[in-house]
């Protein structure tokens, strides 16, 4: 490709996590085969078989990306990567085990071929995945043609699909946007309506190229009949059925994949900038309760300094968004050690929802009942319950005994049916109209329930 492509194009490349790179959901050694990697992974993952060494994959993954953002092209490409690649040892042919099997297998490294693949394979699809986004944007433009590339030869079923035009939303586009295979460079192009109608009646002329054959297309507007052949995936140990003329692992849509990863990373990030938000107005409410009613105690913010406290706070860890009172940390019995153990826990799992948690005091002045912890600006006392159901309704009816108006977080450790569970706590609410409070539970996979007393009622 001789111009620089789009800069949302280079960024789908760009954004592309390294197999095995910090932050990749795969081992380094899914870059052994490229059946390791598949379909959708491939459009937030970034992967070439046999690339095993971290700072391999990185040269080529910057190259890949420097060829789109600066129009290199695969002569200037392979002018850029191949001495990296020749330096480090990765080129020509080599005895390599392969992780999954467990042989050793004769592996082809770098060559000439495989970088012209490489080049391809990821330039074309970034471009594709660029003109899905740009087609999907455009409410001017609500079909896709199919075209055949500029290859001296082409697959019968892509010549079968030239001049294919259909709505850009047609589940067809699924298996079949392009590329469709190895070395496969056919494209699509963005119709509006008016075209379309045109098209449908008149076809289009393609122009004579360099061996000097022009030829006419007719515009074709309902898809052939498809038929599959199966393929079986001994890396992932799945079967599925590939449409003819399609390469396996190619039959997915690369626009569509990225369009869907890119709103995801949206959404992700408005969530990320959301709970920001949320945990800072969690930490001014839990500040103000303290200035309020605990001015002159201490309050530890740091693992070291909760370690520091006392012999038996030694081995504990302070949560992130989680403090301490000094006097609670100033544990001075297996007991204590065994119960603060227990609320750091519980303060834990809330500050990994994104919730602010002061341990407090236990002693208070003038004959004052407190509570364990401030949880967002609100007093609560913590309960933990081990062993059968019936424990849920002994540890809540000990909470309330603290006050009617407490509220109470409750974890319970052991797999129970959160149905279950409300019906307990409903069963003492039931017995208690003058309960009030808020109610937080935690299950056994750390899922979070926030329940108002009316809500029983």
């Amino acid at each position: 490709m001789p111009n620089p492509i789009p800069s949302q194009i280079v960024s789908f490349l760009k954004n592309k996590i390294r197999v095995g790179a910090d932050g990749s959901p795969f081992p380094e050694s899914k870059n052994f085969s490229y059946k390791d990697i598949w379909h959708e992974e491939h459009a937030t993952n970034f992967t070439v078989a046999k690339a095993m060494q971290m700072d391999v994959l990185k040269d080529i993954h910057e190259a890949v990306t420097n060829a789109a953002e600066n129009g290199w092209t695969l002569s200037h490409f392979k002018k850029e990567l191949k001495p990296l690649l020749q330096e480090k040892g990765w080129w020509g042919k080599e005895d390599m085990t392969d992780p999954f099997t467990g042989e050793t297998v004769k592996a082809q490294l770098g060559s000439d071929r495989r970088l012209k693949t490489i080049y391809q394979t990821n330039i074309r699809s970034a471009y594709q995945q660029g003109k899905w986004e740009r087609s999907q944007n455009s409410d001017a433009h609500p079909y896709l043609l199919y075209r055949v590339g500029n290859s001296k030869e082409h697959r019968s079923e892509h010549l079968e699909w030239d001049g294919l035009l259909l709505h850009k939303d047609d589940p067809w586009w699924n298996s079949h946007f392009p590329p469709n295979g190895w070395g496969c460079k056919c494209w699509t192009q963005a119709i509006s309506e008016s075209r379309a109608e045109k098209l449908k009646q008149s076809g289009f002329d393609v122009p004579p190229s360099l061996d000097g054959n022009g030829y006419h297309v007719d515009v074709k507007t309902k898809a052939p009949p498809e038929t599959y052949h199966q393929f079986y995936n001994e890396r992932t140990g799945t079967m599925e059925s590939v449409p003819d003329g399609i390469d396996p692992a190619f039959n997915w849509n690369v626009g569509k994949a990225g369009r869907e990863r890119a709103a995801a990373e949206k959404l992700q990030s408005a969530q990320l900038n959301y709970n920001a938000s949320l945990l800072a107005s969690n930490i001014a409410a839990n500040e103000a309760y303290i200035k309020a009613h605990y001015s002159t105690e201490k309050f530890l913010s740091t693992t070291a300094a909760l370690r520091a406290a006392s012999k038996y706070t030694k081995g504990m860890t302070l949560p992130k968004n989680v403090k301490v009172a000094q006097s609670r940390a100033l544990v001075k019995s297996n007991e204590q050690k065994r119960t603060l153990a227990k609320e750091l826990k519980q303060a834990g799992i809330l500050s990994r929802k994104g919730h602010s948690v002061f341990l407090i005091p236990e002693v208070g002045g003038h004959g004052e009942r407190l509570k364990d912890a401030i949880v967002n600006g609100a007093p609560f006392e913590f309960r933990y319950i081990t062993g059968n159901a019936r424990r849920i309704e002994n540890k809540f009816g000990d909470a309330k005994n603290k006050g009617a108006d407490v509220n109470v977080f409750i974890t319970v450790e052991q797999n129970i049916n959160i149905h279950e569970i409300r019906r307990r706590i409903g069963q003492v609410l039931g017995n208690h109209p003058e309960y009030t409070g808020k109610i937080i539970v935690s299950t056994s996979d750390e899922s979070i329930y926030f329940w108002e007393t009316s809500s029983f009622r």
